[in-house]
């Protein structure tokens, strides 16, 4: 291809360009335009490892307050306040020293304690979901398997109790929050940001109720933390909560879908595993590498900043580009071949890096090693049954189902 065709082909606000079928334009971004101008909708792209990390890391220089989506390039505004309340502080929005303070609030519900405190009731759900798994028979894996697992674990963690945990209902309301990054006009995001009210009144009455009937969860923290020398203000809460509930539920669904598409792509990297259940955390680090559930997310520059040669001017948004940072030779040798044995010791950007990385990493490498564990207890291949259907975003590499055979 010529360079032309192959700017072309550099499409960001398309869902279907992030599929590793993209790998060489990925691998022609990060050899050739590193710092890549992106004329559609006048931004710039990072695809260098080096570069994603520095800028996540230097806050002073690429902020986020204007907003950290692609949505927000397209209409020039901050699109995901419309999903929650006015008079609450959206933590994935805001710069140090505000962020610290607001994710110092619930870090204790996200502690490795915590998290394992989960484990038991998640190793119990999962076996049950196997096990219901037809062996040599079609099923949907999303349907039946990686809608249902994030959900029920997030309740847990939020303080939902078990037997009020209504999955369609939640799900529905998971299914609506990731809209604020899709192409939608500005009619239909609105749409999907009504479609949540319901769940504002759902958080803030289990709020009280926790805050009556405290526990370790979610809401219980929230319930005795401080912000600024006082209780944190419900708006806040309801915030805090809704960000926890629906974060929690759509990316470790992709990456619980990424890791059985992956593997059923690759027979012999499935026979590796199968043979050595250790490389259980490799097979999670590479489909994160490999696949990048949420492909990147929007800086805004805060003074002009050159890099590589470019100029990039105060005001103009720039996409973190995980996608292609996640395959850059510097860190990865041939890094469009799907490889579990891979070292590891280089981390992956799934999950972002600095102090905007994910809170719950932890949380959902677990329930994905939980997963493959219990996999493996059981089957020992995997293989697609039909045509796997893609969610149209460009905020998440997944699919809404996943046909699959398993044996």
């Amino acid at each position: 291809m010529t360079t032309a065709s192959l700017s072309d082909e550099v499409k960001v606000e398309d869902w279907q360009f992030y599929d590793v079928r993209s790998a060489p334009v990925l691998r022609w971004l990060r050899q050739t335009e590193p710092v890549f101008h992106y004329k559609p909708l006048d931004f710039w792209i990072l695809n260098k490892y080096d570069d994603v990390r520095f800028a996540s890391r230097t806050p002073e220089l690429f902020s986020v307050e204007q907003g950290v989506l692609i949505n927000d390039a397209r209409f020039g505004r901050n699109v995901a306040l419309d999903f929650f309340d006015p008079d609450g502080e959206l933590v994935s929005v805001q710069d140090p020293p505000r962020h610290g303070e607001i994710r110092r609030a619930i870090a204790p519900a996200f502690t490795p304690n915590a998290i394992g405190a989960l484990e038991d009731s998640l190793r119990a759900k999962t076996r049950e979901l196997f096990d219901a798994v037809p062996r040599g028979q079609a099923f949907d894996f999303v349907h039946s398997f990686a809608r249902i697992i994030p959900t029920i674990v997030v309740c847990q963690l939020v303080g939902v109790p078990p037997e009020e945990i209504d999955v369609e209902q939640i799900i529905f309301w998971g299914d609506e929050m990731p809209k604020v990054g899709a192409a939608l006009s500005q009619e239909e995001l609105a749409e999907a940001a009504s479609n949540l009210d319901d769940l504002k009144v759902f958080l803030l009455d289990l709020f009280d109720r926790r805050r009556a009937n405290p526990g370790v969860d979610l809401m219980s923290i929230l319930g005795r933390a401080q912000l600024d020398g006082k209780a944190v203000t419900r708006a806040n809460v309801l915030t805090l909560a809704e960000l926890t509930l629906l974060a929690g539920i759509d990316t470790t669904r992709n990456t619980m879908s990424a890791t059985m598409w992956s593997l059923a792509q690759h027979p012999s990297q499935l026979a590796k595993l199968v043979a050595d259940p250790s490389l259980v955390k490799g097979t999670i680090e590479e489909v994160l590498r490999w696949v990048t559930p949420v492909p990147g997310f929007m800086r805004n520059a805060k003074q002009d900043i050159e890099m590589r040669g470019r100029t990039i001017k105060k005001g103009q948004y720039v996409f973190l580009h995980y996608f292609a940072a996640n395959r850059d030779e510097d860190y990865w040798s041939d890094p469009d071949t799907f490889d579990i044995t891979r070292a590891t010791e280089t981390g992956v950007l799934s999950f972002g890096y600095g102090q905007h990385a994910c809170i719950g990493a932890a949380l959902a490498r677990l329930e994905v090693r939980v997963m493959l564990e219990t996999f493996l207890a059981r089957f020992s291949s995997v293989e697609l049954a039909g045509t796997p259907k893609r969610v149209e975003s460009p905020l998440q590499h997944g699919w809404h189902s996943l046909p699959l055979i398993m044996r």
